[in-house]
């Protein structure tokens, strides 16, 4: 066969010009040069969008609030009291927790269906998880 795609034996020699190599490497630098170029652009276009987000309500951090439901939060703001807490506690730590501003109006239904549920227990104006749902399981 005359059409061998083999690699070429150590008995093959290579002749290159300078010339060709130099252009080569030329070319390539500018290539390199260019696409620096770009991802300094693309740096600065990320870093604009990233300030332009905090002219919008809700910011970066309410994204990824988002994946969880005010129960799942509420629940875990609950968790990590371990005591009793009021509605406006568990707003403020929703918030340094996930980003996510709730309003009371939004917490004391999810609270009386959460009670109903047998997840919560309301003790004065302050609530937990019930015993079961502290320890990972109903009782």
């Amino acid at each position: 066969m005359d059409n061998d795609d083999s690699e070429p034996g150590p008995d093959v020699s290579v002749t290159l010009r300078r010339s060709d190599v130099l252009a080569k490497i030329a070319t390539l630098t500018d290539e390199h040069d260019a696409l620096a170029a770009r991802l300094a652009d693309v740096a600065r276009a990320i870093e604009v969008e990233k300030a332009l987000l905090r002219y919008f309500p809700g910011g970066e951090g309410e994204a990824a609030a988002r994946t969880r439901t005010i129960r799942e939060m509420l629940k875990e703001v609950l968790a990590q009291a371990g005591e009793p807490i009021g509605i406006r506690q568990m707003i403020d730590a929703m918030k340094a927790s996930f980003g996510a501003t709730v309003a009371r109006t939004s917490v004391s239904p999810i609270l009386r269906k959460m009670l109903g549920r047998g997840e919560v227990e309301h003790i004065g104006d302050k609530w937990t998880l019930a015993r079961g749902e502290a320890t990972g399981r109903k009782e």
